[in-house]
């Protein structure tokens, strides 16, 4: 028997959904010698099981149970038992190419290498897609080093921005042992340690850049946690210092070293349900006051902590501060926003936890001291007026595009505008680049919260703002002129005018292209909201935010569709609008006929914002734009049959109008005239605006006396009979046309 090159470690807990699809992609790698030891966790569920029948076909399979410890615990176990010269960790829902190892293992061989990197790439588990960021794409490690052997000394400015999943490395077996590198057990986070206690000892770094693992991200994950366990990265983040301090490597990495620990305990705390909140503060305010007493560490917090994390310090610490009460706010509704300490006094951050805080005092005397250099100043507007737009960015996972979204915003002409992100519960790097930006530029607010959806996020970008106007950027997109914000804020705030619309183009591979659903603006002119067109790319307007307030536009919380619904509300509370000829907006867009919406939720979702919309602007003057939104999702539900099939988008649709039934009418008509293009063009058309007149009526019993002449919904959607789809529609479009007759126009 050839020697064992690698030995792959899987822990196993309750994965019995997963298991089998992790087990065949090892089971079936191209190279062959290597052993599977797969550490069962104390299971409750059937995934012994599994692992029996795969150790009985594949001899090179080793089951080892244990209890239950956790995942630290169980690698560790793994890593008694291994005998390869490689060791390499799976986690029991992921899967990883069959080539991985045919990949690595000679590079890692022929370099003699203690660890080697690769990349990794998200699959989010309740749509079916797949992700790339640049946190697991490793970016921040700089292309001079492919192929190259490095240190942490190499990569010294990006150590606390790469990767720490272990499951994205192979490690020597000898190096493991002879520096004794184990996992810490009976903590989540436990990569984290392991990271940095591996990179500051490894000699021989490489990295291949290639995808070869893949990270199944879903809801009750160890990643997606918000209880109790959270409160582990307290624990987790003494321990990261631990392993610098074992290392002699503090004074090399203070800096950085400092401000990951407050970014790891805040991260955590944002994230966390609020039942833990109370808790989780108490443990950080112990855990920062036994630092603040010892009297070398306070010193070294002191002059490394980033602004923001300085002032976070000293307020839950009381460091030369006297007792004063702050509003109650949660940590996630913290604003990263004036960092100027001698204005600290009126303006200091809100991190109470429901707790009471103390106020900096003597803050010029601490900036003195400290010598704190508030690079914000140089930055800061010269006037203290209002700011004239708030621009609001909700932020989710978009490390690859943030940078160039906040560049063409922080590049405007128009300088007082304040910029409200909100990060979203991202899990790539967005986070870090958001602070990083915020720490530059007072006019940066920063906004965490849990995965709540873009529209949420929107919705607490406008709650916090103070802006005349408003406008809103996706973090994937970008402001196309430096001008535009200026131009559009003066014809706007000399008109007086609630809304103002630019030009939108689409950007796909590096190139900017036409928008086809509306015309490019040539002159500057005054229009009707029924002139604006269907109610898309909200993106290209900016908005009087009194006119949002004072009607309680917000909006809704819908998976897919709530542009439209917002942008609707808005259309049908204004007269009129101005347009005006400025490249504003670049649109990141995928390819026509794709779609991003591959789940019942999200499609139910979907098709019910065309309802709300169709309801908010139930006019007859919108009458035109309904007729093109219908088409729009007309041909939406033809393509998502050909993607999800005929059967699952038909009970989408039913549920979707369960009660509404006359926009169910509304919708089969739609498609019927679009799979009957050139049959009836003319009738098929008067008989969707009668419908559509007859759904607008304000007099509900117009519509209830429609909907007795036609009492059997369910031949509407028919599912299970034997026809022919032309049969399907063609006896619908029947019905209603004899029931139209009886309607006086």
């Amino acid at each position: 028997m050839n020697k064992i090159k690698i030995s792959v470690i899987i822990p196993v807990y309750n994965d019995e959904k997963y298991l089998e699809k992790c087990l065949n992609s090892v089971v079936n790698q191209t190279f062959k010698d290597i052993e599977i030891i797969c550490v069962n966790d104390g299971s409750t569920d059937d995934s012994l099981k599994i692992l029996k029948k795969f150790s009985e076909k594949n001899k090179n399979i080793l089951i080892i149970n244990k209890e239950n410890e956790g995942l630290g615990a169980a690698r560790n176990t793994g890593m008694e038992y291994a005998t390869g010269e490689y060791i390499s960790f799976i986690d029991s829902d992921d899967w990883v190419n069959e080539n991985m190892y045919s990949y690595l293992y000679p590079i890692a061989s022929s370099k003699k290498l203690d660890v080697l990197f690769f990349q990794m790439i998200n699959f989010i588990n309740n749509t079916g897609e797949f992700q790339q960021t640049r946190y697991y794409n490793l970016t921040v490690i700089d292309k001079k080093f492919d192929g190259k052997i490095f240190t942490h000394h190499d990569i010294a400015d990006v150590l606390f921005n790469i990767s720490i999943s272990a499951c994205t490395k192979i490690y020597k077996k000898e190096f493991l042992e002879k520096n004794d590198i184990k996992f810490i057990e009976g903590y989540i986070l436990e990569d984290n340690p392991f990271f940095f206690d591996i990179i500051l000892n490894a000699d021989r770094i490489s990295i291949f850049r290639k995808h070869l693992y893949y990270r199944r991200i879903r809801e009750n994950s160890i990643m997606t946690s918000k209880g109790r366990e959270c409160l582990d990265s307290i624990t987790i983040s003494n321990e990261i210092l631990r392993t610098f301090e074992k290392n002699n490597k503090i004074e090399k990495y203070k800096t950085e070293l400092f401000n990951f620990k407050f970014n790891v305990m805040r991260n955590w705390y944002d994230r966390t349900n609020d039942i833990y909140k109370k808790e989780f503060y108490n443990l950080i305010k112990t855990d920062l006051i036994e630092i603040s007493k010892n009297e070398k560490l306070n010193k070294y917090y002191l002059n490394n902590l980033n602004i923001n994390h300085l002032y976070f310090y000293l307020n839950i610490t009381n460091t030369n501060g006297n007792n004063k009460s702050l509003n109650n706010e949660n940590l996630s509704d913290k604003i990263i926003g004036d960092k100027k300490l001698n204005d600290e006094k009126n303006k200091i951050n809100k991190s109470n936890f429901n707790e009471e805080n103390m106020l900096i005092d003597k803050s010029r005397k601490i900036k003195e001291n400290l010598k704190i250099e508030d690079k914000n100043h140089l930055n800061s507007p010269k006037n203290k007026e209002k700011p004239a737009i708030s621009v609001i960015v909700p932020v989710y996972n978009n490390e690859d595009y943030l940078e160039e979204c906040l560049d063409s915003i922080l590049n405007q002409t128009l300088k007082n505008i304040e910029i409200i992100c909100i990060n979203d519960g991202s899990t790539d790097n967005s986070l870090q680049i958001l602070e990083n930006y915020a720490e530059k530029d007072i006019r940066i607010k920063l906004y965490n919260q849990s995965n709540q959806g873009a529209g949420i996020a929107r919705n607490k970008g406008i709650d916090n703002s103070i802006g005349k106007y408003l406008c809103f950027i996706d973090s994937d997109d970008f402001i196309i002129d430096k001008n535009s914000l200026e131009v559009m804020f003066k014809i706007a705030n000399e008109k007086n005018l609630n809304m103002v619309s630019g030009n939108l183009r689409n950007f796909s591979n590096n190139k900017f292209q036409k928008n086809n659903n509306y015309p490019e603006i040539f002159h500057e002119k005054r229009i009707c909201p029924q002139d604006y067109g269907i109610p898309w790319y909200y993106v290209r307007n900016i908005f009087k935010r009194e006119l949002i307030n004072e009607k309680n536009i917000r909006f809704p919380k819908y998976q897919r569709g709530q542009d439209p619904v917002f942008l609707a509300k808005i259309l049908s509370n204004i007269s009129s609008l101005f347009i005006i000829p400025v490249d504003f907006y670049a649109y990141r867009y995928i390819l026509e006929g794709e779609t991003k919406i591959k789940n019942n939720a999200a499609e139910i979702s979907y098709i019910k914002h065309f309802i709300n919309v169709l309801n908010i602007l139930n006019s007859d003057k919108f009458l035109d734009n309904n007729l093109k939104y219908l088409k729009k999702l007309g041909i939406f539900l033809i393509k998502q049959k050909r993607i999800l099939g005929e059967k699952m988008v038909q009970n989408d649709l039913k549920k979707a109008t369960a009660n509404d039934p006359l926009f169910l009418m509304i919708v089969l008509k739609q498609e019927d005239i679009l799979r009957n293009k050139n049959k009836n063009k003319d009738r098929n058309l008067n008989e969707l605006k009668k419908l559509l007149k007859i759904y607008s009526s304000p007099d509900k019993t117009v519509i209830n006396n429609f909907l007795k002449n036609f009492s059997n919904m369910d031949k509407l959607v028919p599912i299970e009979q034997k026809e022919t789809e032309f049969d399907k529609n063609n006896k619908v479009k029947l019905k209603i046309t004899k029931i139209l007759k009886k309607i006086k126009n």
